[in-house]
């Protein structure tokens, strides 16, 4: 019991600590992306070919996973509010449980399962092979060149995804409702009243919860790729930094919900 405070004492330092770098990671990576020397064509190359990576390689991905939940969600929603007599609340509760909850948070784990993994491998094998020195040695930053164009390619990818997941969830959503049971309506007056239920602030959150999780995940994935010095560390630091980026996930999607009810 002696050494509980202690222990207690220095586990919240060294999270007060993480939180810090992840916030110096971001903040830096930031203000090198709003500077016009930043953006040499190496630079340019590298957030295009990230972007292309993060975004459009997951277009498939997240447009199959938006068939299958919308319609589940949907389906669900429709047949546990009627059996509870409130027929009338599908629109609020589909507008607040897809776009203001499972759109972005789902992304997330989308860009984390295929991206953040690959991002930390990816830069912990350029560390150990010397990759960044070489960089440096070209005149190159390699936090400009390798950190900055990741970051923003998440940072510009997560939005447009949410979007598109929720225009193939809604419709999907409404076919399966068509089929399965009486004919809801169209597709039109499923989307108006949808639409009439969406929160005054909703948007705002719901770019929040995008953009907030894309950023610590770039940051985690990042800062555990520069922590590997051998080849055989590159597995656990991939783990880490999946497991740390599910977990801010979810903290940061329950945290930003809270706030906007508030």
């Amino acid at each position: 019991m002696g050494g509980m405070p202690g222990w207690l004492g220095a586990a919240t330092i060294s999270r007060i600590r993480g939180v810090g770098s992840l916030a110096g990671i971001i903040a830096a990576a930031l203000r090198l992306s709003v500077r016009r020397q930043t953006w040499r064509r190496t630079t340019r190359r590298a957030l295009a070919e990230q972007i292309v990576e993060a975004g459009v390689r997951a277009i498939g991905v997240v447009m199959l996973l938006a068939a299958v939940v919308g319609p589940l969600v949907d389906v669900q929603s429709r047949l546990w509010l009627a059996k509870f007599g409130r027929p009338e609340m599908l629109g609020p509760f589909l507008a607040v449980a897809l776009g203001g909850e499972l759109a972005p948070l789902l992304i997330n784990l989308v860009l984390i399962a295929r991206s953040g993994a690959s991002m930390t491998a990816e830069l912990a094998a350029m560390r150990i092979a010397g990759e960044v020195r070489v960089l440096d040695a070209q005149g190159l930053d390699p936090f400009a060149y390798l950190i900055t164009p990741r970051l923003l390619a998440l940072l510009l990818s997560v939005t447009p995804l949410a979007i598109l997941f929720l225009l193939v969830a809604y419709p999907a959503g409404w076919i399966a409702t068509a089929l399965l049971t009486d004919a809801p309506g169209t597709l039109f007056q499923h989307i108006a009243e949808l639409a009439r239920h969406v929160p005054p602030r909703a948007p705002l959150a719901f770019v929040a919860k995008c953009l907030l999780p894309a950023l610590v995940t770039s940051a985690i994935c990042c800062r555990e790729a520069f922590t590997v010095d051998r080849i055989s560390d590159v597995p656990r630091a991939t783990t880490r930094a999946v497991v740390s980026s599910l977990a801010a996930a979810f903290l940061l999607s329950t945290f930003l919900s809270i706030l906007s009810y508030l």
